[in-house]
């Protein structure tokens, strides 16, 4: 089975891609999940994996983004069979975890991750899986930010750290794609939901698969979990439209919805990178504006850089400690 790593900010329309190229007979795209990272930084250096570290790999699954453990619905015992029995490198342990997403499918020949973070970890992933793929997916950074401006009383925060990933992931695709293009395919939301067709045929030739219309014929498998608590109902709200059919309803939102200013600042943020992937309208900003809101955003940058780096290597810590920090976070530890 091949591997496919499906990138891009988080907002871009990553769940709705993965949810299409579900719908097709020969891929499983899988719904996010955190443990790869952590698995890579504990297990990807040994050859073959033994008992014990199989135990760890399932007993770790959901230390982070637990929420998704009712949206996978993993049999554990009948995933830890096929890891005990079959090939144990570090690869072919993770796709048959993917794999088990969906293990009465048939015939499957791609396998999908999806993971807006794994826009920071292009290089680690490369190193892992060198002969895996990627699937870039970029969208309009002011439709983007409507979508969480309409949001973030129910479930996002509206800090410039959102904006500057948006730039810093969309940098690292690029610079994968001018280094490695044969390596990534990229598509852009507004072409994914305007003309589906024709930008998943264009896709499904890079999978090396053909298109199927019941890809986008097919009701789309919705990410929702049961609502038991107030982090839930935020799920859910997050994906609440994620088992909708394709609407372009969504492109160019920004123009109703977003004022002068909200424009200008996030022209002088992510205007150049968003210009350079061939998005435009943006505002004229002066020199005074431009030097203002340079100075005031500075300690937001590196505030913002900082806790991406130690979102990273956090992952590089022991499950316990892991466990310990998520358990904080979220007030249950």
């Amino acid at each position: 089975m091949e591997l496919y790593f499906l990138i891009g900010a988080d907002r871009s329309g990553t769940t709705l891609l993965s949810n299409l190229l579900n719908n097709h007979s020969k891929i499983i795209a899988t719904p996010e999940q955190g443990f790869l990272l952590s698995y890579i930084h504990s297990f990807a250096g040994k050859k073959e994996l033994s008992d014990h570290d199989l135990d760890k790999i399932i007993d770790n699954l959901w230390i982070r983004k637990s929420e998704f453990s009712r949206v996978w619905r993993l049999n554990e015992d009948s995933l830890k069979e096929t890891l005990l029995n079959g090939e144990r490198s570090f690869e072919n342990v993770f796709k048959q975890i993917l794999r088990h997403y969906d293990p009465e499918k048939k015939g499957v020949s791609v396998l999908v991750d999806k993971n807006p973070f794994y826009s920071a970890e292009i290089k680690l992933l490369r190193k892992t899986f060198p002969n895996a793929k990627f699937i870039g997916l970029v969208r309009d950074c002011r439709d983007r930010f409507t979508s969480q401006k309409l949001n973030a009383s129910k479930i996002f925060s509206l800090g410039l750290m959102s904006w500057f990933k948006w730039n810093w992931y969309n940098q690292s695709i690029l610079d994968l794609r001018e280094k490695y293009p044969d390596q990534i395919h990229l598509l852009k939301y507004e072409d994914l939901v305007s003309a589906p067709e024709g930008t998943l045929e264009d896709l499904l030739n890079f999978l090396q698969l053909s298109y199927e219309p019941e890809m986008i014929t097919r009701q789309m498998r919705a990410i929702k979990i049961d609502e038991l608590s107030k982090k839930d109902k935020s799920f859910n709200t997050l994906h609440e439209h994620s088992g909708n059919p394709i609407s372009s309803d969504k492109v160019g939102y920004w123009k109703n919805n977003l004022s002068e200013i909200e424009l200008k600042r996030i022209t002088l943020v992510n205007g150049k990178i968003a210009k350079f992937l061939g998005y435009s309208d943006f505002p004229e900003i002066n020199s005074t504006e431009l030097l203002g809101f340079r100075i005031k955003v500075k300690f937001d940058k590196i505030k913002s850089r900082l806790i991406l780096f130690l979102n990273r290597k956090s992952f590089a810590l022991p499950f316990s400690i892991q466990r310990r920090i998520v358990n904080f976070f979220r007030g249950t530890g």
